[in-house]
């Protein structure tokens, strides 16, 4: 018997309209489902990251072999080694066992019959197809019974069930330290070993063979129905966990917004590489979503626009190229139209999401998209006055007034002429850092509070230090005047560093911002402070 045959159908233009048209709905109903995807994956990337971000301002470090009744209900971020006092029992094989192991596992998989199915089509005159279609049965393993009888092509025979089940054995109080922990922490550990079955002796029928349980005559050439067992345990191992504080217990943490939070790597992993390695695959999981649901839509608009070369191909003589050159252009313009689409719904997703990011660089590109029209104009030869006329942002309530600071710590702090920049943005020009910590001066005095948080920013953003520096220098602000000595030093700039402020220092005050709480008034100074930058820069 052959193992594959060929099979020819043949479809009229009449049954292509209609099919065309019905995957034309479909690919409409398809857009739609995509779009809210996208926006769904939008929404839920920024609320991933707001959970994150919360997680690792409040996670606390402990040790693993003590239970602290303070951190009840806390995010606690712990080391320790990850096993149980159990011996573990595969309920059918009993010969099967990890001691001290945490979860047992067997898979099974039998060997059968596989059918696999290409197809060609090709257009007829008048417009109708003839679709060659290739049917093929190969013997694979599975862990999945594969129903032969839905084969198009009898004579090649499954089993009508799997003998042996696939099963997972817990232990029922796993630990970590001093800790028990819930299954799903369980669930995300990777220490799995391969258990070897000691002999077969009574099971009549098996053998061993590669470190498996093998049911059949001759290993080297299966037959269908043989059955191949394989047994793994998840073995004692150190782990690092990040979850809630319940008792002596730890379990999954919720956040103010609703997400669950619970990491778990193996080995000893600090607290903030724990929250970096969460957020990388948060990053790869939310562009995973974003490419296979523009392609999803590029299917889509595919089907919508299918037809028009249906159509065109009953035209005599010239139908089946004219056809071909409408297939080719439905493609590209599908093509056009989910990347353009995608990226709307993203872009639309983000202005919802992250208004305060996304608004200011909208306005940026489409500045940029408009650079090339006002370059044509002769240059001004105008010099600007200190208050050019720009509208200064709100300042404080009192601008006569300084808001109250925290006590300066007892360190040796430098001047800030002397003071090495060792933060994130030292590469930055002197003459920029200037400006930004003028600004960055301005933000946090809004709520009259410089906070914990806000001091950490500074200090890793300017280099260490710099929020002592801050602390000194706050009381002997001139706040009336802030705004006359954020424009002097806009004007003295160079073109890139003047660029910078426009584009990207919103970013990095908005992160400032966040970080300790947005408030309303904030929020409303901070769009204030970015609009005096922008027409200062463009009245410059």
């Amino acid at each position: 018997m052959s193992d594959s045959y060929t099979e020819v159908t043949h479809q009229s233009w009449i049954g292509r309209i209609f099919g065309s048209v019905i995957g034309a709905l479909f690919g409409g109903v398809l857009v739609l489902l995509m779009t809210g995807g996208l926006w769904w994956n939008e929404g839920n990337a920024v609320a991933v990251y707001k959970s994150l971000k919360e997680g690792k301002g409040t996670a606390v470090s402990i040790a693993a072999d003590t239970v602290i009744q303070s951190n009840e209900g806390k995010l606690v971020h712990l080391t320790g080694m990850a096993s149980s006092k159990e011996t573990l029992f595969d309920q059918q094989f009993r010969f099967i066992s990890a001691t001290n192991s945490l979860k047992l596992e067997r898979q099974v998989e039998m060997y059968q019959w596989k059918e696999n199915k290409s197809s060609r089509k090709e257009k007829t005159s008048g417009g109708g197809t003839r679709t060659v279609t290739t049917y093929s049965y190969n013997k694979t393993w599975s862990r999945t019974l594969i129903n032969s009888s839905r084969f198009n092509r009898s004579g090649h025979n499954n089993p009508g069930s799997m003998p042996f089940k696939q099963q997972v054995v817990r232990a029922k109080k796993p630990t970590v330290g001093a800790f028990s922990i819930i299954e799903s922490l369980v669930d995300k550990m990777n220490n799995k070993q391969a258990i070897t079955p000691p002999n077969t002796m009574a099971l009549p029928g098996f053998q061993v063979h590669k470190g498996e349980l093998y049911k059949g005559t001759n290993p080297s050439s299966p037959a269908i129905g043989d059955i191949r067992i394989s047994f793994q345990a998840l073995m004692p191992h150190e782990a690092t966990i990040v979850a809630k504080q319940s008792g002596n217990r730890l379990e999954t943490y919720l956040t103010s917004n609703g997400r669950t939070l619970e990491l778990v790597e193996k080995g000893r992993v600090n607290l903030e590489d724990m929250f970096k390695r969460a957020a990388n695959r948060q990053s790869k999981l939310t562009w995973i979503i974003r490419f296979a649901g523009s392609f999803i839509m590029f299917i889509a608009f595919c089907m919508i626009l299918k037809p028009i070369s249906t159509f065109l191909d009953v035209i005599p003589l010239i139908g089946s190229m004219m056809g071909s050159i409408a297939e080719l252009g439905t493609i590209l313009f599908s093509l056009i139209m989910a990347f353009g689409v995608s990226s709307l719904v993203i872009a639309a997703a983000w202005i919802f999401y992250r208004p305060l990011i996304s608004i200011p660089l909208l306005a940026c590109a489409i500045a940029l998209g408009l650079l090339p029209k006002f370059l044509k104009k002769p240059p001004s030869t105008a010099t600007p006055a200190v208050n050019s006329g720009a509208k200064l942002p709100p300042t404080l309530e009192n601008p006569g007034s300084r808001p109250p600071l925290p006590a300066p710590r007892q360190t040796d702090i430098p001047q800030a002429e002397h003071l090495p920049v060792t933060g994130e943005l030292s590469h930055l020009n002197p003459e920029l850092i200037c400006i930004l910590e003028l600004c960055t001066l301005y933000l946090v005095a809004l709520d009259e509070e410089f906070s914990p948080i806000e001091q950490t920013w500074v200090d890793e953003k300017f280099g260490p230090g710099s929020a002592d520096r801050f602390i000194n220098q706050m009381p002997a602000m001139d706040w009336e005047n802030c705004f006359n000595d954020i424009y002097n030093q806009l004007l003295g700039l160079n073109p890139p560093d003047q660029f910078y402020m426009k584009t990207q220092a919103s970013v990095l005050f908005q992160d400032l911002m966040e970080s300790d709480g947005l408030e309303g008034i904030e929020q409303d100074r901070l769009i204030g402070l970015m609009r005096f930058i922008r027409e200062s820069l463009e009245k410059a």
